[in-house]
């Protein structure tokens, strides 16, 4: 029996949210225009997230309209007439039709500013408000009860100059005591220290601290320095501190947690030209806590350009800083190709093995005393190392990476190597030797240099908990390797190799498996140990061998292994290297619906198997097409996003005309497509 549209306002108000949930903002903008009950369920859905942009805002979460003057340089707004922004539009009532427009959700055009009263009354529904552009005074008096995240983005200003902005930012900080996660995006004036005292003192439960690309003057850096000990996740990245607060040196305090920080003026350069007001000839103290709520932080180290473009926040300091975490359970550190000194890599990897000491930053050398059960870093499980390698100058170079997995104080949960090169047999060997393989959930090594096909394999057959998987390539042949092939278990069967129970390891997972997978024969083949595997994120490089049906590592063999992944819901096969190798043919001609099985599959992402993702499209080996289009929809039924070329089918249809026509098909089927 259907329901009429009489019955619609009779559903429970506990089911219109969870309806609710599940509906696009144009959605949610009609369904308050039905009746009274969508209206008022609907509405706090439609306000959860809103942007508040100002002059010079720019586009993001599509709460409300602005206008296009794109500058972060508050110097940039003086040809514009400020006159009607210093009072926001104010409007005695509003209606549906009025909201819709400021929500961006009617084509007709907005003001630059979303209406004052409106933002009000609407304020109570509000828990994550991004703020951008140039925005009046009275913003920045309105109380969101529920407000969780508050984000600052580029251009962001408060008309009156700098220090109209830095008092309503402090009024903004004391009225909503609420917000637990707080990020400053690029933005040019920095943050006076009586609200970063406001924040310390104020708010009443702060989970997360991002700032990107943003000055700390040195008036605010103690206050910013404090008030990062009440935060769980701090990010800062582009961000210089200034010098005295960059390194930690012991003090005897009353409390063994209080730490003393300050920096020792830099030696004379005959490049210096710093200005004048940081040369000096000593170094303030002040007095912090530690970071004994910190569980992850993201550190990124900035390169040094030019001289007047010191690094003050220089990697010793950052790492000083984190070894003041003693909660720490993820450690990301991020440089731009930067090259680690053997002084440093082996202060990081005392880090990991020792207590922190209570000394200068110049004796972090290692203590000579065994290594102890405590560690600085006690908690440790993710570790995230993006464009960070060792010198080439480095005597133990080869070895750094193989002490910093044998040094974890676990066995990780996470491991991330982006940019960096994996020395080989080192690395593999302190993974199986700490037990990462046993332990790992997410492991992501992209543009990680020296990590093989066969490594990959290795990963995939041993790694029996991995959740997450992404790595550059695989090669066929590596997916399916035949049982009895026995290059893989002779393969560093040394004793000190730690593979010494590879071999019966594939032993009892093969004879578990009852299926073969084969082409023209039937081939038994060493089966993946990652059966939970949810998220795979691999290309996988093929030759003209492995286009021969009868061979066993054909299309279809291949796609049969990705196929015993039973708990798949997005599956990545683009290529992450740019290069002319051929990629796994996709067809169902080839073998897709040996796919079939991946019953959870929700993201599906592809390149043209031929060559180079940009060039020619038709002709050649097969592609997918139309068939391919109505199998993917009717065999995963849980399918959400589709990105990859199809064929067209005409050849009259421009490159664009084809992708519509694509993107039609999938949309009437509920499924976002992409090229």
């Amino acid at each position: 029996m259907s329901m009429s549209m009489n019955s619609l306002p009779a559903i429970p108000e506990e089911i219109r949210q969870l309806i609710g949930c599940y509906l696009d903002r144009e959605t949610l903008g009609v369904a308050i225009q039905v009746c009274r009950s969508f209206h008022s369920s609907f509405i706090p859905l439609l306000w959860k997230q809103a942007e508040l942009r100002g002059v010079g805002g720019v586009g993001g979460l599509g709460g409300v309209g602005g206008e296009g003057v794109h500058s972060s340089n508050s110097s940039a707004h003086s040809d514009i007439d400020r006159n009607h922004l210093l009072t926001p539009p104010v409007t005695p009532t509003t209606n549906d039709k009025d909201e819709l427009t400021w929500l961006s959700l009617s084509p007709a055009s907005s003001s630059s500013l979303i209406d004052l009263s409106l933002f009000q009354v609407r304020s109570r529904h509000i828990e994550h408000l991004t703020i951008s552009g140039l925005i009046p005074s009275l913003y920045c008096t309105i109380v969101f009860p529920k407000l969780r995240t508050l984000i600052f983005t580029e251009a962001f200003n408060i008309i009156g100059g700098e220090s109209a902005m830095q008092q309503d930012m402090v009024r903004m900080a004391r009225l909503n005591p609420t917000i637990e996660r707080l990020t400053i995006n690029n933005i040019q004036p920095s943050f006076s220290a009586q609200f970063w005292e406001t924040v310390f003192f104020h708010w009443k439960n702060p989970k997360s601290l991002v700032i990107r690309y943003s000055p700390v003057a040195k008036s605010s850096a103690a206050a910013l320095w404090k008030a990062s000990t009440r935060f769980e996740e701090l990010e800062f990245r582009g961000v210089d501190l200034p010098r005295y607060l960059s390194t930690t040196t012991a003090a005897s305090t009353s409390n063994a947690s209080d730490v003393v920080v300050s920096l020792p003026s830099p030696p004379a350069s005959s490049d210096d030209d710093s200005d004048s007001d940081d040369k000096r000839s000593s170094s303030p103290f002040f007095l912090i806590t530690s970071f004994p709520r910190v569980k992850r932080v993201h550190l990124s180290i900035t390169p040094r350009l030019h001289p007047r473009l010191h690094p003050f926040f220089n990697p010793t300091q950052q790492l000083i800083m984190m070894q003041s975490c003693p909660q720490l359970r993820e450690l990301v550190w991020e440089g731009s190709r930067f090259h680690i000194d053997p002084q440093l890599a082996s202060q990081f990897i005392s880090s990991l093995t020792h207590p922190p000491r209570n000394t200068s930053s110049s004796s972090l050398s290692p203590p000579s005393s065994p290594s102890s059960p405590s560690t600085c870093w006690p908690l440790l499980e993710s570790l995230v190392l993006i464009n960070i390698s060792f010198r080439r100058s480095d005597p133990h170079r080869r070895h750094r990476l193989a002490e910093i997995l044998l040094s974890t104080p676990q066995p990780l949960k996470s491991l991330t190597l982006q940019g960096g090169i994996w020395e080989e047999p080192f690395a593999m060997m302190a993974m199986k030797e700490r037990g990462h393989l046993k332990s790992l959930q997410s492991l992501s090594v992209r543009g990680c240099k020296g990590f093989s096909s066969s490594m990959v394999r290795e990963c995939l057959m041993l790694c029996e908990g991995l959740v997450e998987f992404s790595a550059d390539f695989i090669f066929a042949q590596d997916v399916v390797v035949p049982i009895s092939s026995s290059s893989y278990c002779e393969r560093g069967s040394g004793s000190d190799s730690g593979t010494g129970t590879v071999g019966s390891s594939l032993g009892s997972h093969a004879t578990g498996m009852g299926d073969s997978i084969g082409g023209g024969g039937r081939v038994k083949v060493q089966p993946w140990a990652c059966k939970g595997l949810k998220r795979l994120k691999i290309c996988i490089y093929t030759t003209a061998l492995d286009d021969k049906p009868n061979t066993p590592s054909c299309a279809r063999n291949v796609l049969k292994q990705i196929a015993t992944l039973a708990q798949l819901e997005h599956l990545d096969f683009r290529r992450n290297l740019v290069d002319d190798r051929n990629l796994l043919n996709l067809s169902l001609e080839s073998g897709l619906d040996a796919l079939d099985a991946l019953i959870r599959l929700k993201t599906f992402r592809f390149d043209d198997c031929n060559g180079r993702s940009e060039g020619k499209r038709e002709g050649g080996m097969m592609m997918m097409g139309e068939e391919e289009m109505f199998w993917m929809v009717k065999q995963w039924r849980m399918l959400e996003e589709v990105s990859g070329p199809f064929l067209r089918r005409s050849r009259i249809l421009s490159e664009n005309e084809a992708v519509d026509e694509v993107g039609a098909v999938f949309r009437e089927h509920h499924v976002v497509y992409s090229a």
